[in-house]
């Protein structure tokens, strides 16, 4: 399967070894602690090098309170900018925290997930101030696996309204607040009271992660019935093929979350854990983890070059484990996949119909 080399970075980001994955190997590795996120559970136990650097780098870290609290309530004085009305932006347009607008916010058919501060540039400066460390923070950590971003409410009229009849936010009197974005719909943190840390943040996110795109399978029935049928169907809305991740692995990582998520509306994601023997058996599995493609045969003319025939009906194309790994190289895998529209030229390479392309263009926010 998919050529050896670069095992290690497969296993650390898809839950391979002993400890953990994704996110929380590279958290315990960067704050030097033990325990890190208690070995890939969201809120486990350890974790005290992650505490110390906080403390080291940020001063309070995620202990700390906002000078006034964090979202609690109207009525409070707003700390304006020290700059003026003229000054510069919390949250620059090269900065790592994206800036968010009402045109381009996140909705339903946005390829990314979204963690968004609401804030007041002009009033509440101070305490937005104090979150922008912990989101550069969490930037730099989950390279990529969902996006941050913040949004000025106070920017003008436009946005505040924005704000009022979209989140029914009071403005400025209820910000900052945080909220995470999926499929269009923002779940508040709703912590009042503590400074959020990266970790606060992180764990938050995870609570909201997608679970509805990824199907559990750990037996070869499940796997026929749960995601290969379903490419049989003559249904217009059926996936162009399935995804699967066989993992040794009981926590399903962001990674892989976010890929299910942007590929949401072409493949069907599924995922085998805990290193299931008798369905790795059955894919002829060898290593863990290991990411598949599947298709009906029905669906093309002729098999691509690397087509592993799977019984009689369906192919397999692996992802070889010698690819870098992380959100750009697995996005490139998967638009080289073949489309059910594919044609084969005479040269022997795949090209897409229009017809597809098209319709895989989604916004890019």
């Amino acid at each position: 399967f998919g050529g050896g080399g670069g095992g290690e970075a497969f296993e650390q980001f898809f839950g391979g070894g002993a400890g953990g994955f994704g996110f929380e190997d590279i958290l315990s590795q960067a704050f030097g602690g033990g325990g890190g996120f208690g070995g890939g559970h969201a809120g486990g136990g350890g974790g005290g090098g992650h505490q110390q650097f906080f403390q080291q780098g940020f001063g309070s870290g995620g202990g700390g309170h906002f000078q006034q609290g964090f979202g609690g309530g109207g009525g409070r004085q707003q700390q304006r900018r020290p700059q003026g009305a003229d000054g510069p932006q919390l949250f620059p347009l090269s900065g790592k925290v994206a800036r968010l607008g009402s045109p381009k916010f996140p909705g339903q058919t946005s390829k990314h997930m979204w963690l968004v501060m609401f804030y007041d540039n002009d009033r509440g400066y101070q305490e937005a101030a104090q979150v922008k460390p912990q989101l550069e923070l969490l930037v730099d950590k989950i390279k990529g696996n969902f996006k941050v971003g913040a949004m000025d409410c106070g920017k003008n009229k436009k946005e505040e309204q924005f704000c009022r009849q979209e989140f029914d936010l009071d403005v400025p009197h209820e910000l900052p607040q945080l909220g995470f974005v999926v499929h269009g719909h923002l779940e508040w943190y709703d912590d009042e009271d503590e400074l959020p840390s990266a970790r606060n943040l992180y764990e938050f996110a995870l609570q909201h992660m997608p679970k509805d795109l990824i199907t559990n399978v750990n037996q070869p029935q499940q796997l026929h019935s749960k995601v290969l049928q379903p490419l049989t169907t003559s249904s217009t809305t059926k996936p162009e093929g399935a995804i699967l991740l066989l993992t040794d692995k009981y926590e399903t990582s962001t990674l892989y979350y976010s890929l299910a998520y942007k590929y949401r509306t072409n493949y069907r994601f599924a995922e085998s854990k805990a290193k299931s023997i008798n369905l790795g058996r059955e894919l002829g599995v060898k290593k863990y983890p290991s990411l598949v493609a599947l298709f009906s045969k029905a669906d093309f003319n002729r098999l691509p070059q690397e087509a592993v025939p799977y019984q009689e009906d369906y192919f397999m194309i692996w992802y070889a484990t010698s690819q870098p790994l992380n959100q750009e190289s697995l996005s490139k895998w998967v638009d080289k996949l073949p489309s059910p529209t594919t044609k084969t030229s005479s040269s022997g390479r795949q090209q897409r119909s229009s017809s597809s392309s098209s319709s895989s263009h989604r916004r890019e926010f």
